[in-house]
């Protein structure tokens, strides 16, 4: 049976790495829009057959590497939480 009366106090490390992974759980939400939104917009626009000019070719260059590099960044940060758990 459960023991509501615990009153043990968590460990700061186990703590810290659960507050950790419940940020990393809410940055990679928001992170998941931003994949969302890049994947429905490159796909609206060639369903409607718009030509893609430079500019528009650039920004959407540039924002397919930001999101590589959170990929990356996400990454890290996963490694690093599982080689401290």
């Amino acid at each position: 049976m459960l023991d509501i009366d615990n009153n043990q106090k968590p460990d700061n490390e186990l703590l810290s790495l659960k507050n950790e992974f419940v940020n990393l759980c809410d940055e990679f939400s928001a992170f998941n829009n931003y994949c969302a939104f890049f994947c429905e917009s490159v796909s609206l626009h060639s369903l409607n057959d718009m030509q893609m000019d430079k500019v528009c070719a650039h920004g959407l260059g540039r924002f397919a590497q930001s999101l590589r590099n959170r990929c990356q960044f996400f990454e890290n940060w996963l490694q690093d939480l599982h080689i401290r758990m």
